[in-house]
């Protein structure tokens, strides 16, 4: 079932739930772990989106001011960026208690530079183990770009 959700601004200024991002995807159904089709119109907003998913998944909510913190990858293909990107999103968020609501990404078919905006995690449901290979191809249609992203949970 596809999802169109938004971002909704609490009481509270600054106060943003990431479970509720603004993000075309379809749950699919996957036993023990949690998977999406995620589409968007450039690779880009694909990585964003797929960082959405991430934070949907983890069912995450931040407050506060943002921190920026530069991220520099290289990897074979655009498929091991995602993944290796997801990973360093994960790690910010299990490690330093931190989520990227918004990110400047870019790339070329073997590195990826991102600007990301981090802010404190204040509230998070579900636990991600891995961001994994599994499925994942990331194809071009006629509205852009679109993969499939499975997390272990």
């Amino acid at each position: 079932m596809p999802y169109d959700l938004i971002i909704i601004k609490e009481e509270k200024e600054n106060y943003l739930d990431l479970s509720r991002w603004i993000m075309p995807f379809e749950e699919l159904d996957h036993i023990g772990e949690s998977a999406f089709r995620v589409s968007a119109g450039t690779l880009e907003e694909l990585f964003q989106q797929a960082a959405n998913a991430m934070y949907f998944t983890m069912q995450v909510k931040v407050f506060g001011s943002a921190k920026h913190q530069n991220l520099s990858l290289r990897g074979p293909d655009s498929e091991s960026l995602l993944v290796m990107f997801l990973n360093e999103l994960l790690i910010l968020a299990e490690s330093e208690n931190l989520a990227s609501y918004a990110s400047t990404i870019r790339f070329d078919d073997h590195w990826l530079q991102a600007d990301l905006a981090l802010s404190p995690i204040t509230h998070k449901v579900e636990n991600i183990k891995a961001v994994t290979f599994s499925q994942m191809n990331i194809t071009r249609n006629e509205s852009g770009f679109e993969t499939i992203i499975v997390f272990d949970l």
